[in-house]
Order: C-alpha cells, then sequence, then structure tokens
C-alpha cells in the first residue's frame, strides 16, 4: 500500500504524517493524518526512514488538519529537474508542434508552494532570452555584455 507523505504547519513546529484519509480538493477541508514522530528536516532524509515506520507498523496519533496546513512536502534542499514537452498536446500548447526532443530544465526549491497557498510571483526583471528576444517594452539585453 503507497503512502502519501504529507507536511503540515502545526501550532510551534513543522510535523510529517501519513494521509490517514482522501486528500482535499479545497483548503476548506480536513484530513486525517497519522502523525509521523520523527525529527527529520528534510524530505531526503525521512525517505530513508519511511519503510521501517512501514514495517513497525506505526501506530502515531491522528490529527485532524486543515487543508491550509498542508505544506509542499518537498524540502528546500531538493533539486527539481524536470520534464516538458512530453507530450504532443504540451508542445503544441508552447507552440513547439514541430519538436525533436522533450524540454529539459530545472526549477529552483523557492519555486515550491503548497497545494493551497498563494503562488506569489517576484517583481518582474528583465530576462535574458536565449531565441525570441525580451518581453515586450524591455531593452534588450545582450548576455555576452556583462
Amino acid at each position: 500500500m503507497a503512502w502519501h507523505l504529507v507536511r503540515f504547519a502545526g501550532k510551534e513546529v513543522i510535523h510529517w504524517g501519513r494521509l490517514a484519509s482522501s486528500p482535499p480538493s479545497t483548503p476548506e477541508e480536513s484530513v486525517e493524518v497519522e502523525v509521523l514522530e520523527a525529527d527529520d528536516h528534510s524530505l531526503r532524509t525521512l525517505i530513508g526512514r519511511v519503510e521501517q515506520y512501514r514495517l513497525a507498523g506505526n501506530t502515531g496519533r491522528i490529527e485532524r488538519v486543515s487543508a491550509s496546513q498542508l505544506l509542499c512536502p518537498l524540502t528546500d534542499d531538493v533539486s527539481l529537474l524536470c520534464q516538458g514537452l512530453n507530450y504532443t498536446d504540451h508542445a503544441a500548447e508552447a507552440q513547439h508542434s514541430e519538436r525533436r526532443a522533450n524540454l529539459i530544465f530545472s526549477k529552483a526549491s523557492s519555486s515550491l508552494t503548497g497545494a493551497f497557498a498563494p503562488i506569489i510571483r517576484p517583481a518582474r526583471r528583465p530576462v535574458a532570452r536565449l531565441r525570441g528576444g525580451n518581453w515586450p517594452g524591455d531593452a534588450p539585453i545582450d548576455p555576452a555584455a556583462g
């Protein structure tokens, strides 16, 4: 049986848990979480111990948690390697209908957010583009100029 690991904001600390009910679809819903008594601060160290929890039949306390308390389960020590344009409809949507290869890119861990947390966009800044120029209205950027 698969475990759905969650990270959530408690009253004073952040907890890890196993989702013990159906996942929420709105921030107003609440879920039941089996709290893992773990002092792991990163997903990387927790994953190494999940099998131990599972085999031990960990029966932590069940807590009812608001969906708005759920945090991104990935911690800031992760590296995200992404694959884009991996489906024909994604490629067409990005106007790459004649793609020759999938797009591989990375994302900063600071781009992560919880399922129902607001997405905060940074202030708009000029972006050097290798193909297609800059955003309309931005001064051209010469990446070679330093």
